[in-house]
């Protein structure tokens, strides 16, 4: 009896982390909610302008992109939408990611007041849409291109 008694005690202690576990993941999704609004509504007179434009295309049509700028989040971004976000003037990289898929990394560097246009798209477009596996497996970080657009 006194086995049962063990087993129901640490199954107890691991509810109980797994329930503290859950309540720092939610505080942590709260902070990153503020920060990525804070970077969407600054209002800095010396900010720069990140603007993302997503092709609409057959490949991921239905699913969104996360766009990330300098390791940060900064919003989902669905077939044929525009994404701008406010950055501070400087140097940057930007990624977008689907899943476990992405995009390489691009570096870029904006002065006050300038605007960093750029384009993003799956590569699974006409005869690479049969590749689809082989970019999942073997090049997740060729499988969307991201290019700055002048």
């Amino acid at each position: 009896m006194s086995k049962y008694r063990d087993e129901l005690e640490a199954l107890r202690a691991r509810n109980a982390q797994l329930e503290q576990d859950l309540a720092d993941a939610k505080d942590d999704g709260a902070a990153l909610r503020a920060n990525i609004e804070a970077q969407r509504n600054a209002t800095s007179k010396d900010a720069a302008t990140v603007r993302v434009s997503r092709v609409s295309s057959y490949a991921d049509r239905l699913r969104a992109y996360e766009v990330f700028i300098d390791g940060q989040p900064v919003g989902p971004l669905r077939a044929g939408e525009d994404l701008e976000v406010k950055v501070q003037p400087g140097p940057h990289h930007m990624i977008v990611k689907i899943d476990w898929c992405s995009s390489k990394p691009i570096q870029f560097t904006l002065t006050s007041g300038d605007t960093g246009q750029f384009e993003c798209a799956s590569n699974l477009e006409g005869w690479r849409a049969g590749l689809a596996l082989f970019y999942v497996l073997f090049r997740r970080d060729h499988y969307l291109t991201l290019k700055q657009v002048f």
